[in-house]
C-alpha cells in the first residue's frame, strides 16, 4: 500500500485475491494445513482490507457515489454461501471473507469507502493444480468454468458500478439461495457433483 501511494498518490481500488484450497474431509484435515489456509485466505484478506481502509479513509473524496474515497474488493467464492464436501475448510475461509466484507461495507460506507465481495465458481487458473499438490485427491472444480479474463472483466464492471456482491456465473446466487432453502436437496446434488468431479 505504501508503494502504491508513493507512486500514484492515492489508492482507489484494492482487490484481495490471494488464496488456495485443500481437499480433505473435515476430520482428516491436519492442524498445520488448517492454520496455513486460514492464514492465507482469511488473515491475508483481513490484512489487506485493514491496510486499504487506513489509506482510503485519509485520502480526499473524489466525485460522488458510494466509492468516492475507495473500493475494497475481496474475491471469495460460491463456496462462501455453501459448504462443500472435501472443500469444507476452504469453504469456511470463503464464508469468513464474505462476513468481513458484509460488516466492513456497513462500517465504511458512510465515509465513502465501498466494500464488495466476488463469488466465482470454477475459474480456469492454477487453483486446482495447487490444491492437488497439497491434497491426496485431485479435483476438476465444481460448476461451470470461466476464464480468469472473463471474471476480471466483470470485476472491472463492478468497480465502475459498485454493488455488494458480484456473482460471475449467471443465476449461481439464486441456485445457492435454493440450496439454503432446501438443504437436503442441496446435499444430494453436492454429493453427486463432488463425486463425479473428484478422483
Amino acid at each position: 500500500m505504501r508503494a502504491a501511494v508513493e507512486r500514484f498518490g492515492r489508492v482507489d481500488v484494492m482487490i484481495a485475491n490471494a488464496g488456495y484450497g485443500v481437499l480433505a474431509r473435515i476430520h482428516e484435515m491436519g492442524e498445520k494445513e488448517f492454520d496455513e489456509i486460514f492464514e492465507t485466505n482469511v488473515k491475508g484478506t483481513w490484512y489487506a482490507m485493514q491496510a486499504a481502509a487506513e489509506v482510503m479513509l485519509k485520502q480526499e473524496a473524489v466525485g460522488s457515489g458510494a466509492a468516492r474515497r475507495g473500493h475494497i474488493i475481496a474475491v471469495s467464492s460460491g463456496a462462501g454461501r455453501r459448504g462443500m464436501p472435501l472443500y469444507g475448510v476452504y469453504a469456511m475461509t470463503k464464508a469468513a471473507q464474505l462476513s468481513l466484507c458484509e460488516a466492513m461495507r456497513v462500517e465504511l460506507r458512510p465515509q465513502g469507502v465501498y466494500v464488495s465481495s466476488v463469488h466465482p465458481l470454477t475459474t480456469s487458473t492454477e487453483f486446482f493444480d495447487v490444491a492437488s499438490t497439497k491434497s491426496r485427491l485431485k479435483s476438476h472444480g465444481v460448476g461451470p468454468s470461466q476464464s480468469a479474463e472473463a471474471v476480471a472483466r466483470k470485476i472491472v464492471r463492478l468497480i465502475k458500478r459498485p454493488r455488494p456482491e458480484l456473482w460471475p456465473v449467471p443465476l449461481s446466487a439464486y441456485a445457492l439461495a435454493f440450496a439454503a432453502a432446501f438443504p437436503r436437496v442441496a446435499d444430494w446434488v453436492m454429493a453427486r457433483t463432488i463425486g463425479s468431479r473428484t478422483r
